[in-house]
């Protein structure tokens, strides 16, 4: 839907942007602590045993989400124009107008062919240090903190024997090496995120300690 007369047209879409998914808000719904979010991007927490906000960590229930009626009608009464066709776009059918402006995807598509670098041989073989696999169910795409979260909720009972999957990317890690406890193992070594404190031209027991201390200095 194009932009009607009257409509606020905006250049900064940080107030209308959801933290989680960092596009337009749609079907915005706030939780007790007057955070919003997409309501899609709420319903990733819906399965946990105990609900948190993303942003503030208040706990909350999911029969405490409402639809953010405010923000609802800002999204209807602003628009922004679009990169692509240059028309006005009401911020409520933003992501609709661009899931079928082909004028928008050619450009978008130009972007990309004109930023693509060849990958090098180094980078092709860099093992990846990023996502991670669950060693349980083999479900992926988790991040160190997010594979921590779903082992404690989803298998924290289970007697199998497992590969720590963030040990074993490690330069330091033993591919074969199975843990014993994996639940203590995880809650002990991986509460906090390598990835801002490691260099992987130093062992194990200096990038832990690194860890710990980093960690400490922020209770």
């Amino acid at each position: 839907m194009t932009a009607n007369v009257g409509m606020t047209k905006v250049k900064d879409l940080h107030s209308f942007t959801c933290p989680l998914c960092l596009e337009v808000f749609e079907n915005p719904c706030k939780i007790p602590c007057d955070h919003s979010f997409c309501s899609k991007c709420l319903d990733q927490f819906a399965s946990r045993p105990s609900l948190a906000c993303p942003l503030c960590r208040q706990s909350f229930e999911k029969r405490q989400i409402d639809v953010d009626i405010v923000l609802y009608e800002r999204l209807r009464r602003h628009c922004v124009d679009c990169e692509g066709c240059r028309q006005m776009v009401v911020l409520n059918n933003i992501r609709s107008h661009m899931a079928s402006c082909d004028r928008l995807k050619a450009l978008n598509e130009s972007r990309v062919n004109s930023t693509k670098i060849k990958a090098s041989p180094e980078m092709l073989n860099m093992p990846n240090r990023q996502t991670f696999k669950c060693p349980y169910c083999s479900q992926d795409h988790f991040d160190q903190s997010g594979l921590v979260d779903h082992c404690l909720n989803n298998h924290r009972q289970s007697p199998q024997l497992v590969i720590c999957p963030i040990c074993a990317s490690m330069p330091w890690g033993d591919p074969e090496q199975v843990s014993s406890n994996f639940m203590a193992h995880l809650t002990s070594r991986h509460r906090f995120d390598y990835a801002t404190y490691v260099d992987y031209e130093q062992d194990e027991d200096t990038v832990l300690n690194a860890t710990i201390l980093a960690s400490l200095k922020d209770q």
